[in-house]
């Protein structure tokens, strides 16, 4: 299977992907390259996966025989009807000629093989895959270039798809090239088969929120939009239920959007907004005035507040990736082998300040401040993160400058 499929696969998710997509949009600004992220969106792509071509993979990637049999009995000679008002109207049966069956994991791992060999197949670009979800990384040295580059790789997906039973629905593909300076971004005129494709300022991809500027302005928008009202529901609950039931809601709802991809967008200007919402409801559970201190109540209540969330998904980031991060060092700083900061990650050379907030350069920082007691023997992700997240919870930072100004220790 192609590493750059997301979905399905033990130890990645939805994050991993997007981590990753914005690491190689800094990395090609980084190295003076101008840079476009196209999303596709394909139509019904479960319902219009060939079988006899999901066959015909399955049977190069070896599965052949009574497997192969077994498999393509269980796509084919479907039917399917629709019922209605509690089973008294039931269409007439139909046929599924194509299509692969939803609801089980071996759906999912029938439709991961037919996207399969997308990657390798486009030369000039870097695909990243979440099930149907398609990423696409263009990068060139100008801006001409880029805008033929595009075309051509928009070119050659279709007739990817195309070969493969499926269609790139060009209505709502879209792309956008990134300008990390504040300008504007040039304009590019982009099309798939006479059709130009929208040129956007920041588009969806996995429930993320991402603009040109990677200022990840609109994506907290979105954030604070949904706090606001859980906020208010928790309020109204805590004056009529327990505290358990109350904090329930709040990991529900209010712990479950501040904590996702919060490593990616935790450090942008307009971060502070999230945090005084998590204060908010905070105060909310504890019943306690609007202007209340609430540093004692999140250890009381067991929560971290927003940055000493992102210091730990960073961190854990970091031990999951230790070996990458050491080989990394190593090559970037062979005068460390020999002395005292040997057993130190050394952080990748940057230039761009958005850089700087990126994973892949704060990770080894953050990991390097951590106290020796929480790294030391921590060879279990779960002995990891029990100790980090006890050790940050005694601290409770409110901003990642208190995280630096703690003594080493």
């Amino acid at each position: 299977m192609t590493e750059r499929q997301y979905a399905y696969r033990a130890g990645r998710a939805t994050i991993d992907l997007v981590c990753e997509v914005m690491w190689r949009v800094l990395s090609a600004r980084e190295a003076g390259q101008h840079v476009a992220l196209l999303c596709c969106d394909l139509s019904r792509a479960f319902d219009t996966a060939d079988h006899q071509l999901i066959a015909d993979k399955l049977s190069f990637y070896g599965i052949r025989g009574p497997a192969l049999s077994l498999l393509t009995s269980f796509m084919s000679d479907r039917s399917q009807v629709v019922v209605a008002e509690s089973g008294r109207l039931k269409s007439s049966e139909m046929t599924n000629a194509m299509g692969v069956p939803q609801g089980s994991c071996l759906s999912n791992t029938l439709s991961s093989l037919l996207l399969n060999d997308l990657p390798p197949a486009i030369h000039d670009a870097e695909i990243y895959m979440y099930a149907d979800d398609v990423a696409t990384i263009v990068t060139a040295p100008t801006t001409g270039e880029l805008e033929l580059k595009l075309n051509s790789v928009v070119r050659r997906l279709e007739l990817w798809f195309r070969l493969n039973g499926l269609a790139l629905n060009r209505d709502k593909t879209c792309f956008l090239s990134f300008q990390l300076n504040g300008s504007a971004p040039s304009a590019y005129l982009v099309t798939a088969d006479q059709t130009t494709l929208q040129m956007v300022q920041s588009t969806k991809l996995l429930g993320f929120q991402i603009d040109s500027g990677l200022t990840w302005d609109q994506h907290i928008d979105e954030i604070c939009s949904r706090l606001g009202r859980a906020c208010f529901a928790l309020r109204r609950l805590a004056s009529t239920a327990s505290r358990s039931v109350v904090l329930s809601c709040y990991f529900a709802t209010v712990h479950s959007l501040i904590t996702y991809g919060v490593e990616l967008w935790a450090r942008a200007a307009d971060a502070e907004r999230v945090f005084r919402m998590q204060k908010r409801a905070i105060r909310a559970i504890a019943g306690v005035p609007e202007d209340a201190s609430c540093r004692e109540l999140f250890k009381e209540l067991n929560i971290l507040p927003l940055t000493c969330e992102h210091i730990f998904q960073v961190a854990l980031f970091t031990h999951k990736n230790y070996h990458a991060f050491r080989q990394r060092g190593v090559n970037e700083s062979r005068a460390m082998r020999s002395n005292k900061l040997a057993h130190l990650l050394v952080t990748p050379a940057h230039k761009l300040s958005k850089s700087v907030r990126s994973v892949y350069i704060s990770g080894p920082s953050v990991y390097n401040r951590l106290p020796d007691v929480i790294k030391k023997d921590a060879t279990s992700t779960v002995v990891f993160k029990s100790r980090l997240r006890k050790w940050l919870l005694s601290h409770t930072f409110y901003s990642i400058s208190e995280f630096y100004e703690l003594p080493n220790i």
